[in-house]
């Protein structure tokens, strides 16, 4: 406080000059008063930084100052500030708050700490979300976590990072799950969505039903599946007995109305063919059918397939699926690697004999194209072994593979499972909708083809058609079964061999026949619905000459009334009318994804063409979110597996 302390030393520093001491001055007699003058607060001393620390004027009193060290108010008189700021009290006082961080510096080190945490919080979510979507061990997360503070030790995110298995699980239960049921429970509230539901039993015995949900997600700008809920279906306290269907959609009513989705929301239903799901009086769908009129329900295709194929393949005489196992059994590790010199004597790649799977046919097809790759090295391969070993199993191999019918019989399958592509199609998650109907009946086409007059095939309605007339067969020399096996049949020593050729063709045709009528039975080729969806493809619905086969979209609006309201059929119908007159802008191509290349349409405004085309778009693209299987549903099971078991 230098200016309280210049006024004091000038005080104190004054002393007389000799003129003082020689001159003496007139003695006068001074009033004696006891009267104190106040002093009035001076801002000169808050001139110095120091003293304005800790000393300021009271505004409502100019005689008084206060100390804001201490808290008190002192007079406003020098001797009495100084005699203040001099004392032990004020002194001790000083040294505690001059220790004392600043209220700034504080908020900022808060600020910081605070900005420092949230970023060690995303990157444990994010941690976790990587582990949850690659089904990777939660044990990993230990031994992760010490492995990045090692690696990047000069990162304070990961320095504070604190992430094992226990909290790994938490965040992903309790945050990440949560979250993104929320969001998807918004989404449901406000999107058209189909339901597609199917039933495993876990590893525990406890038997699930899972429950997934298909629409156009606006945020993503595609058609998605997302699962939506897993439900015991017996629980411990609970009185049921059986997997009833009145059960089931009691369980998934119950789902929905918890998190208040509503079921006007759902347009449609998809599951496998089994009675409880699809019977025509008491099942799932029924009950769907009363409590959501309109909506469309399918029977999973891919399901249908299998069942169509594995009928088919029971024509086939059993040696060819026994050859199949019987060759995988005996290949031990040993063995492989001696097999491998048989291989590599016929230039054939060294690949392993695959193991045939449970399901019947279509899983077979990489056993069965495996095993006639490597059918000259394992003729050899067996032939030696029967005369080392003399084991009745390699006998029986060796048999089967010099039996010229069942090779005849695994190249005409090999040939045949070029059709299983079409299962393989209909298991994506992407929109096939609207090309399912002409794929199910050009590959129904195909198999007829083998075996039956073209002029019948295309002069029949194939709702019509009847696979097992025998009247419309071709002849057996006319019967096509593969590239393969037209070459072997030209030989000169299976030429004449009529029995052969003759037991050849009546298994073929039995096995087509077969498979034929089953697809038939299984698959509607007069469904309506999927006849006028495949005019949604880009690629007709942009060309003029599409108006003159369906002028109109009422019949498919009148078909799927849960998507579009009666008084919604103007509008949508104009809009449809006006589009191959629209001029598609840079970013919006016919190639693109179908649901990608509405979902842009939509979003296009009118512009310089003046033509909008909203609400065909949003009716296209909840259209082709229709379910066509429950591929998706069976992708749930191999994920619940990975979870609950491996990892």
């Amino acid at each position: 406080m230098s200016s309280l302390r210049e006024d004091s030393e000038e005080i104190n520093n004054t002393k007389p000059t000799d003129v003082d001491l020689d001159i003496t001055p007139p003695r006068k007699i001074a009033k004696i008063s006891n009267k104190h003058r106040p002093q009035k607060f001076r801002d000169a001393w808050l001139q110095h930084e120091d003293d304005k620390q800790w000393l300021s004027k009271m505004p409502d009193d100019p005689y008084k100052a206060k100390c804001h060290k201490r808290n008190i108010i002192i007079k406003a008189e020098l001797t009495v500030i100084k005699n203040h700021m001099f004392s032990k009290v004020h002194a001790s006082r000083s040294k505690l708050l001059e220790a004392q961080p600043a209220i700034s510096k504080f908020v900022k080190k808060s600020d910081e700490v605070c900005t420092k945490t949230k970023s060690v919080q995303a990157l444990e979510v994010k941690l976790c979300g990587f582990v949850a979507e690659h089904n990777i061990s939660l044990a990993t997360l230990t031994h992760l976590t010490t492995l990045l503070k090692s690696a990047v030790p000069d990162s304070d995110i990961i320095k504070h990072m604190q992430l094992k298995a226990t909290k790994g699980t938490a965040i992903i239960k309790n945050v990440i799950a949560k979250a993104e049921k929320e969001q998807l429970q918004n989404k449901l509230q406000t999107s058209l969505f189909s339901v597609l539901i199917d039933e495993s039993t876990d590893f525990g015995s406890i038997q699930m039903m899972f429950v997934i949900v298909r629409f156009f997600d606006a945020e993503e700008g595609e058609v998605v599946s997302k699962f939506w809920d897993l439900c015991q279906v017996f629980e411990p306290s609970s009185d049921v007995e059986s997997a009833t269907a009145r059960h089931l959609f009691e369980l998934l009513t119950k789902s929905f109305e918890e998190y208040e989705i509503a079921f006007k929301n759902i347009i449609g239903f998809a599951s496998d063919g089994a009675s409880t799901m699809m019977g025509k009086s008491n099942s799932v769908a029924s009950r769907f059918i009363e409590k959501c009129p309109g909506i469309y329900i399918f029977k999973c295709l891919c399901h249908s397939l299998h069942l169509c194929a594995s009928n088919a393949c029971k024509k086939l005489p059993r040696s060819c699926e026994d050859l199949a196992r019987n060759i995988y059994g005996e290949f031990s590790a040993k063995r492989q690697h001696l097999f491998q010199k048989f291989q590599t004597f016929f230039e054939i790649d060294v690949h392993k004999i695959l193991r045939p799977a449970q399901t019947r046919w279509l899983s077979l097809k990489a056993v069965v194209s495996r095993i006639i790759e490597q059918w000259p090295a394992l003729e050899l391969y067996f032939r030696e072994q029967m005369l080392t070993s003399r084991l009745k199993s390699i006998e029986k191999i060796t048999q089967a593979l010099n039996n010229p019918l069942i090779k005849f019989l695994y190249l005409f399958l090999d040939f045949i499972y070029k059709f299983t592509e079409l299962n393989e199609l209909f298991q994506s998650s992407s929109v096939v909708v609207t090309s399912l109907y002409e794929k199910m009946c050009r590959s129904y086409q195909e198999l007829l083809e083998t075996y039956m007059s073209r002029d019948y095939i295309d002069r029949t309605d194939l709702s019509e058609l009847d696979p097992c007339n025998k009247t419309h067969y071709l002849p057996s020399e006319h019967m096509y079964f593969g590239v393969e096996v037209r070459k072997i049949l030209d030989q000169n020593e299976i030429r004449n061999n009529k029995q052969l050729k003759s037991d050849f063709t009546i298994i073929c045709v039995e096995l087509l026949v077969e498979g034929c009528s089953e697809i038939k039975k299984r698959f509607n080729f007069s469904n309506p619905i999927l006849k006028l969806i495949t005019n949604l493809n880009p690629q007709k619905a942009m060309l003029k000459k599409t108006r003159d086969l369906i002028p109109s979209l009422l019949p498919l609006m009148e078909a799927l009334p849960r998507i579009a309201s009666s008084n919604q059929h103007q509008i949508i119908d104009d809009e449809w009318r006006q589009l191959p007159y629209f001029e598609l802008p840079g970013n919006i191509k016919i190639a693109d994804p179908i649901d990608s290349f509405w979902a842009k349409l939509m979003d296009c405004g009118e512009g310089d063409q003046g033509m909008s085309f909203k609400n065909v778009s949003k009716f296209v693209l909840n259209v082709i979110s229709l379910p066509h299987s429950n591929a998706d549903s069976e992708r749930i099971f191999s994920h619940i597996n990975l979870i609950k078991t491996k990892t």
